[in-house]
């Protein structure tokens, strides 16, 4: 689960970079409607990878309480 939030993170960006660089590639000035949906993308995107990575940084957490939990198991069994 952590390598695919992890890859789709990467994903994301980079994505988000193309769209932008398309976007803007095209010479032409957006409307005010095209500028507040690029803009909500951007935002929306943005909160995704930060999302993404919350829950990346909450994996890594329980992974390593369940080595430690183990580790202490292990102490206490022998």
């Amino acid at each position: 689960m952590r390598a695919e939030m992890a890859d789709l993170v990467e994903r994301l960006k980079t994505g988000g970079k193309l769209f932008n660089a398309l976007a803007k590639s095209q010479g032409v000035t957006f409307t005010r409607d095209n500028a507040g949906t690029l803009k909500d993308f951007n935002q929306a995107n943005g909160y995704l990878i930060y999302k993404f990575n919350e829950a990346i940084e909450q994996i890594d957490r329980l992974n390593i309480e369940r080595i430690e939990n183990e580790k202490l198991q292990g102490v206490n069994n022998d």
